[in-house]
């Protein structure tokens, strides 16, 4: 805001840059590039803002959805006009991103490998969702999910921005004089000693002594100098997840249980400055003497597979620009797919593609995309060097999967869960499902209390928790879970969709009745296609704005003919249902710039008879029947279809259309010789 930029200015910042209002990371990303680019050429900093807004500019009238806040980039100078960045004279500065090539969340014992800044890819919700938590005077924070998804990278990166705060990590020993001894060496030396000798021989004698030191330092010695307290991996102390759990939550064992009590109960009760972050695989629960949970004062922030552009991210942070220009990028492809978000995955299986050892990356994709197959992981490193995998390659690949534990997730699943999981992994990954979609897909398969398998499989991480999606609760298998339960048969499949068409179609219908076109519209009309004799009008609707999403914001035109169109068409012609102007008119679109005339002819045909709901729609059915007169060389047909275009769109006010439909008709009286009508 512009009272922060004074501020800035005032303390003598020479140079302020920023935005003036939110904009998406795309826009943001691209005018970095260009604004830094200019840097390196040694240009002024005012002349790099403008170009850099000049091309994001460029990018927004070459396709409207990019660079749409080219405008809102502002650039401040200080009292003396600004000033250089950087000095051509002096020496670079070396970053701590690039100069260390091990990092580690305990970064003073050398404990818990993470991914350097440079190769941390992406997390920014996550990191926005605790800050935000931190902000607000949350008790603590608990990140969550499944083995291999970053959380304690994501911890080192919460302490390398958390820069007024010292970073303690509690790992491995989460007993009281372990935690205890982790907070002392975080006191200042002036009192350590004093801290330390009235209160250790104390928590010696009686561990519950714990909670009254943890209160104290966090009032006194770490009200000045506050601290970041990480306990990390916190899985290890809780018990084994077991099918016979009367709740969807995780035990803490019975030894630790009251110094994590202790340290969880004086962060909820000090007004401190410091603050709590807990990693665990799994959700908890651990009550104190008056039966409350302690884990409900824990601000949840459940940690998802990463989004595609941040795999590529990820990809293009490991490799080099000799690398990325070498590498065979379709066997990347599949190592991306493969590691389905996973960036512990993806680094194992990308290490020695980036090596030039594409013959041990092929191998070590087999093998997962083998287990994902059949569900069952390699045995021991003798199997897979059988297979043909390199012996290195193969210690990765089991480390892997002894740190995902998947049997430990498959023998903590009870039937109705197991069912449940199978329903949910109908459902396509990287999309928040509704909950309620879910839950009626179990049902559908005979889970008697689908929401308590729903909870189960959240709270283990079995399922991804995306939050409150526009105004409902949404979720969706980790595609490394798929593995754990049988696909389910075509029949219990067709009945499963069944029961989440209706919920998914109301879910992602917005207040003109309209299915959101985009990835929900294209998972919409895949599960009704799978549904024998289903809605025609909902099959109907989600054809059309899937279709629409893939021919045109996707540039997936072939898709959307085969996986949408043609089946779609042929599904309602069996139903005797006309297809509506909507998809008529996608499919006339999609088969006419494809070339498949037996679907435009269909298209064409319901365009004909179709009167539409309103001026703009009609218009634009007889556009598209003037197009096909021209195709078919009858020039006065598609004069008359375009003059009454016109007049439609004339009355819908749509000027733009109108002048559409007029240059149509002047080039037809162009093609005639009638120079002076069509001028």
């Amino acid at each position: 805001t512009e009272p922060f930029v004074r501020n800035l200015v005032r303390a003598g910042v020479h140079n302020v840059l920023g935005w003036d209002g939110s904009v998406y990371d795309t826009d943001a990303a691209a005018f970095a590039e260009s604004f830094y680019r200019e840097l390196a050429m040694h240009a002024p900093i005012p002349r790099a803002a403008a170009v850099a807004r000049q091309q994001l500019r460029r990018r927004n009238r070459h396709d409207p959805r990019q660079g749409q806040h080219w405008h809102l980039a502002r650039l401040y100078l200080g009292a003396q006009g600004g000033g250089p960045l950087a000095a051509k004279s002096l020496r670079k500065r070396k970053l701590a991103s690039t100069s260390q090539t091990s990092q580690f969340l305990d970064a003073q014992r050398s404990e818990v490998p993470v991914a350097s800044r440079l190769a941390f890819a992406g997390r920014r919700r996550p990191i926005q969702a605790v800050m935000r938590a931190f902000s607000q005077g949350s008790a603590g924070v608990l990140v969550h999910g499944m083995g291999n998804l970053g959380k304690s990278s994501l911890a080192h990166r919460l302490s390398s921005r958390m820069t007024g705060h010292h970073t303690v990590v509690v790992f491995r020993q989460y007993d009281a004089v372990a935690m205890l001894d982790r907070l002392l060496d975080a006191v200042p030396a002036a009192v350590r000693q004093a801290e330390r000798t009235t209160w250790r021989n104390a928590v010696v004698g009686n561990p519950a002594v714990l909670a009254d030191a943890v209160e104290h330092l966090l009032g006194s010695a770490f009200y000045a100098q506050p601290i970041l307290l990480v306990i990390d991996d916190l899985e290890r102390v809780l018990e084994t997840p077991a099918p016979e759990a009367v709740t969807a939550t995780t035990l803490v064992q019975a030894a630790w249980r009251a110094p994590l009590a202790a340290v969880m109960e004086a962060f909820a009760k000090v007004n401190t400055p410091s603050r709590l972050l807990i990693t665990s695989r799994y959700t908890f629960s651990l009550h104190d003497a008056q039966g409350r949970d302690l884990a409900n004062a824990l601000t949840s922030v459940p940690l998802l597979p990463m989004a595609p552009r941040e795999r590529i991210k990820q990809l293009r942070a490991a490799a080099t620009a000799e690398t990325m220009a070498t590498i065979d990028l379709q066997l990347a492809e599949r190592a991306l797919a493969a590691a389905k978000g996973n960036p512990g995955l993806q680094a194992t299986l990308m290490t020695p593609l980036l090596a030039g050892e594409a013959s041990a990356a092929r191998q070590a994709i087999e093998v997962i995309e083998e287990f994902q197959r059949s569900g069952v992981a390699p045995e021991s490193l003798a199997a897979l060097v059988a297979q043909g995998v390199a012996q290195d390659q193969g210690n990765a690949l089991l480390a892997f999967f002894r740190r995902m534990a998947f049997d430990v997730y498959r023998a903590a699943l009870t039937p109705p869960q197991a069912r449940m999981l199978a329903c949910a992994s109908l459902f396509e990954p990287d999309l928040p499902i509704p909950q309620a979609a879910i839950n009626a897909a179990g049902a559908a398969l005979g889970v008697e209390t689908p929401h308590v398998a729903l909870n189960r499989l959240l709270a283990l991480g079995i399922l991804d928790d995306w939050g409150v999606q526009g105004a409902t609760s949404a979720a969706s298998v980790n595609p490394l879970a798929r593995p754990l339960v049988d696909a389910l048969a075509v029949e219990a499949a067709q009945g499963v969709a069944a029961a989440a068409v209706p919920v998914l179609a109301n879910a992602w219908t917005d207040s003109g009745g309209n299915i959101a076109p985009d990835d929900r519209g294209v998972e919409l009309a895949r599960l009704a296609l799978l549904v024998p004799g289903g809605d025609a009008a909902t099959l109907d609707r989600a054809a059309s704005a899937a279709a629409r999403h893939l021919f045109h914001r996707r540039d997936e035109g072939l898709r959307a003919l085969n996986d949408v169109l043609r089946p779609a068409l042929a599904r309602l012609a069996g139903m005797s249902q006309p297809p509506s102007a909507a998809l008529a008119r996608i499919a006339f679109d999609c088969s006419d710039r494809l070339g498949d005339t037996d679907t435009r002819r269909t298209a064409l045909q319901s365009l004909a008879a179709s009167v539409g709901s309103n001026e703009a729609e009609q218009g634009s059915n007889l556009l598209r029947l003037a197009s096909a007169s021209r195709r078919e060389g009858r020039l006065a047909d598609a004069e008359a279809f375009l003059q009454r275009a016109v007049g439609h769109f004339e009355a819908a006010g749509s000027q733009r259309d109108v002048a559409i439909g007029r240059g149509q008709i002047a080039d037809i009286l162009e093609a005639r010789g009638e120079l002076d009508e069509a001028l």
